[in-house]
């Protein structure tokens, strides 16, 4: 089962709304909120995830849901 990784410090990026889009249309993937993913500083400045071992980051959150698409 593909997994996607977000850190609970990153929710306030919109990253929250992004989580429910992807368990809405990707029901057979594991999402999880970890309290921390250890890429800190990439995490206080952007939208960031872990999917399937790949650390994916963009400016918006609607990019990092295309680069999560991708690998999924």
């Amino acid at each position: 089962m593909p997994e996607v990784h977000f850190c609970k410090n990153n929710l306030s990026k919109g990253v929250d709304k992004l989580i429910d889009r992807i368990e809405n249309e990707y029901t057979d993937v594991s999402v999880r909120i970890e309290s921390c993913i250890e890429f800190c500083n990439d995490c206080a400045l952007r939208p960031i995830a872990i999917t399937n071992g790949f650390i994916l980051q963009d400016d918006t959150v609607e990019g990092l849901y295309n680069q999560i698409k991708e690998e999924l």
